[in-house]
């Protein structure tokens, strides 16, 4: 049956272009008693002597109320750089701070530790056609405000984690972004700003739990968006050039890249919150905030199904004129809200100029649509089934 879709398109225009040893557990020392020697251990481990006499040990050790004796190591291990977490201590959520709504299936690359989803998302659908114009009053205007955080070699980010994605369902949805570099590559300030914070987070909370994004600086920028604070987060660095309170300038090199944190490898981890720099959750769609390489755009969208309501995780296939397929994923869940006006499921940055078709499937009904992107400019689809499938 031939397939009827309806798209709305809404071209946005912008202001600025612009991350035991086992010591050999000594072979037990084989306590060499006195054939004639017999003691026994009482509860609190000392051994008590036969009535006949008092034995001399030729080894000095402490029997537990285990079975298997346990011998102090004479040798002392060296710590492996980053500790992996044991099953027991995995069963205790508290050891990776709060992260309710994950599941606890371990998985481990590189000593990096992540939590499953294992539940669908919970989303409340939005009404029906709403929200495709902007409120009264708001200009759809206030987007790709600022300049990118890596201005030279490699800026990025990475197509299989972008924001809200899971890697396949492997790690849990992405806050921000993360642009591959080498250590020591330097991150720039996206606009002109206060430094809110510079440091490590070994002791205060910016993620899901301390010592997550290792070396970090939070910036809060200039300007404010609907009457909020803007906040840009830099993760994982290798090392942090300004200090708490100074002022930036856009361009400005605020730190480099690293892998601090729980990063595997060198790369930037890159957040824009909006209203409170330290909560996890407050967080948006960097690639709707930072401005796309010369002579290309920005697409985001909403992929519903036929009652409007969002279609989580679902890839999205875009090509351009360059006819390279680009993949991007919806959304898992509210962790990773949507912007307050497009209130879109999928963001996918840097797509040169021009007519780019724009696909994917919901209830195995495939759903197509042409965009015409300018550069410089968000270019907004909305991409739902029609109802007579």
């Amino acid at each position: 049956m031939p397939v009827s879709i309806r798209v709305s398109i809404v071209c946005v225009s912008t202001f600025l272009c612009l991350a035991a040893c086992n010591t050999p557990n000594p072979e037990p020392i084989a306590a060499v008693p006195t054939p004639a020697i017999t003691f026994t251990a009482t509860q609190t481990n000392t051994p008590t002597p036969t009535p006949t006499f008092t034995p001399t040990p030729t080894a000095t050790f402490t029997l537990t109320p285990s079975p298997t004796p346990t011998f102090t190591p004479t040798l002392t291990p060296t710590p492996s750089p980053t500790p992996t977490l044991s099953p027991e201590e995995l069963r205790d959520a508290s050891q990776l701070g709060n992260l309710e709504g994950f599941g606890k299936r371990q998985v481990v690359d590189a000593a990096y530790v992540f939590f499953t989803p294992t539940t669908a998302p919970i989303y409340e659908p939005a009404p029906r056609g709403s929200l495709i114009k902007p409120p009264e009053g708001v200009s759809l205007d206030q987007h790709l405000w600022f300049g990118r955080p890596i201005t030279s070699g490699n800026s990025a980010p990475s197509s299989q984690y972008r924001f809200g994605m899971t890697f396949g369902g492997v790690l849990p949805p992405h806050h921000g972004v993360d642009i591959a570099g080498n250590t020591g590559q330097a991150v720039a300030s996206i606009g002109n700003g206060t430094v809110y914070f510079a440091g490590n987070d070994l002791e205060r909370q910016f993620g899901p739990r301390t010592d997550f994004f290792g070396n970090l600086v939070v910036l809060q920028m200039n300007d404010a968006w609907r009457g909020q604070p803007i906040y840009a987060l830099y993760g994982h660095l290798h090392e942090v050039f300004v200090e708490t309170g100074s002022q930036v300038a856009i361009g400005q090199t605020v730190g480099s890249v690293g892998s601090t944190g729980v990063a595997p490898s060198p790369h930037l981890h890159f957040e824009m919150r909006l209203g409170s720099p330290e909560n996890y959750w407050a967080v948006r769609n960097p690639e709707l905030w930072y401005s796309p390489i010369g002579g290309h755009g920005v697409l985001a969208g909403r992929v519903i199904d036929q009652n409007g309501s969002f279609v989580s995780a679902n890839d999205v296939f875009v090509t351009c004129g360059d006819k390279i397929k680009r993949r991007v994923a919806t959304y898992w869940d509210q962790g990773t809200p949507a912007d307050d006006v497009l209130v879109e499921n999928f963001v996918i940055s840097d797509l040169p100029a021009g007519n780019c078709t724009v696909e994917t499937t919901v209830d195995r009904q495939p759903v197509k649509a042409e965009v015409g992107l300018s550069a410089g400019q968000v270019a907004f689809v909305i991409l739902q089934p029609e109802e007579d499938w």
